[in-house]
């Protein structure tokens, strides 16, 4: 399905990542769902059906909010608020914006702090 939305072919794509979502779903494969989930609302988008699209979205952040994935939740907020935007709803897409910047910030304060931590841990090994 994915390699069939990145050629252009939507409609097509739209029956293969139905059937990998619903099977995901069924297995408990939550990641896979969540992704099923991303492509079948930009799937929706490439067809210009923002209601079905938006809903597939919204499907996705939940699920990576259940599993605390706060990548996929920053990406999913990134991609409603240019839903949003596209339908000239701005203070929706606004507070998605927001949202996913304030994501972005955190995970990225979170990879610094690993970092730096890793950093230390080197420096005091090698004084010892």
């Amino acid at each position: 399905g994915e390699i069939l939305l990145e050629a252009g072919q939507a409609s097509r794509a739209l029956r293969y990542l139905q059937h990998s979502q619903k099977l995901a779903h069924q297995i408990g494969a939550t990641e896979i769902e969540l992704y099923a989930n991303k492509l079948l609302g930009k799937c929706h988008l490439a067809l210009k059906d923002t209601s079905k699209a938006l809903s597939h979205l919204e499907s996705a952040l939940s699920l990576s909010r259940k599993i605390n994935m706060k990548l996929e939740q920053s990406l999913c907020h990134k991609e409603i608020a240019e839903t949003y935007k596209s339908l000239g709803e701005y203070q929706k897409a606004l507070a998605h914006f927001e949202k996913f910047h304030h994501l972005d910030k955190e995970i990225f304060n979170e990879q610094s702090d690993r970092n730096l931590k890793q950093l230390q841990l080197l420096i005091s090994d090698k004084s010892k």
